[in-house]
């Protein structure tokens, strides 16, 4: 017995079908597909969105850290005036070199003001103004972050000029 199983086959019927079946599952295929790739074109959007926000955020940190290290760069001795502890008796030492007849009274210091640890005001003699001059100068190097404050007055003596004036001496606490 010879199996006629093939012969009676008909190819055009059996592409037709074949045809239909791939267009049957393309179709379905497609229909599951459509909403995820929508879905992903939409996630893929608001990626490069935050991609360039990112992008432009981390350069805006860079310019700010770059200027930060810039300006302690610049200002590294009065951040680290800034944390040093004040000594009153150091500070009466340092002036004794400018003025004679030093003297230093303490003021009230003002709480508002944030990281002023003394107010205090100098009162003093000197030969001429020139000295007053070389001692604001050398204040800028003095280990600790002193403001000389207004009013500053001078008033000539027979031999001396009186001069007073009060300073703010600034401290990180800790």
């Amino acid at each position: 017995m010879k199996d006629k199983s093939f012969e009676e086959i008909d190819v055009l019927k059996l592409l037709i079908y074949s045809f239909s079946f791939i267009t049957i599952c393309t179709g379905l295929i497609l229909f599951l597909l459509l909403p995820i790739l929508k879905e992903y074109k939409e996630i893929v959007a608001k990626e490069n969105i935050q991609n360039s926000s990112l992008a432009s955020t981390n350069k805006e940190l860079k310019a700010s850290e770059d200027k930060l290290n810039l300006l302690r760069k610049e200002n590294n001795i009065s951040l680290e005036q800034f944390k040093r502890q004040f000594d009153v008796q150091n500070f009466v030492n340092f002036t004794k070199n400018y003025f004679q007849n030093v003297k230093i009274k303490s003021l009230d210091t003002n709480q508002s003001i944030p990281y002023l640890k003394e107010h205090l005001l100098i009162q003093a003699n000197i030969k001429n103004p020139r000295i007053l001059y070389n001692f604001i100068d050398h204040l800028k190097q003095y280990k600790n972050l002193i403001q000389i404050d207004y009013p500053l007055t001078l008033k000539a003596d027979d031999k001396d000029i009186a001069v007073s004036f009060p300073v703010k001496i600034y401290f990180a606490n800790p």
